[in-house]
């Protein structure tokens, strides 16, 4: 009598689900991880780019170096957004980056979740000009409220989430022509 040939050794057979993650959760894990990798490269560029924004001293009270500059844009904030609404792409050419002087009525003065501080100017039915102030011009916007006219100098920011933005703003003296004012 002979003997049948041995059996090939078996060999569990494994699943996709064996591993430790599906293939579907290994990919999210890899957009999450790259996510995360952006957001803390745009930290970093954030923070090593600051545009001379240091204080300074002037003859007792502080200012943005910048502040100081020549080549200012003048605009209403109305004029601002719709520029922003028309053509974003243009309106960033024209005025990213560079300091305006924005006039209009304040509509909106308040503090963010970082205790910064935040006056809109006109608010239109989806937009608006976020002005994000200084923390040194404090005195000045405690004395502002809602349906004053007044005149804002800021670095633009551009367009956000139907925002147009300026940042380090200063609140100039009442002796600027305000929007009321202007032709």
């Amino acid at each position: 009598m002979s003997m049948p040939p041995p059996l090939p050794p078996q060999y569990p057979q494994q699943s996709q689900k064996d591993g430790c993650f599906t293939t579907g959760a290994k990919v999210v894990g890899w957009i999450v991880i790259g996510i995360i990798i952006l957001g803390i490269i745009r930290g970093v560029m954030d923070v090593n780019k600051k545009d001379n924004d240091t204080v300074a001293s002037d003859a007792g009270t502080e200012s943005f170096d910048y502040m100081q500059s020549k080549a200012i844009i003048t605009i209403r904030a109305k004029d601002l957004i719709d520029s922003y609404n028309a053509n974003e792409v243009a309106a960033d050419e024209i005025y990213k980056g560079r300091i305006l002087e924005v006039m209009d009525k304040i509509t909106d003065i308040r503090k963010d979740a970082f205790d910064k501080m935040h006056i809109t100017l006109f608010r239109g039915s989806l937009s608006g000009l976020d002005c994000t102030i200084s923390p040194i011009e404090k005195e000045k916007v405690i004395q502002l409220k809602k349906g004053d006219y007044i005149t804002i100098r800021g670095k633009c920011e551009g367009m956000f989430m139907s925002q147009v933005g300026l940042k380090d703003c200063i609140v100039l003296p009442p002796n600027i022509p305000h929007a009321s004012q202007v032709k």
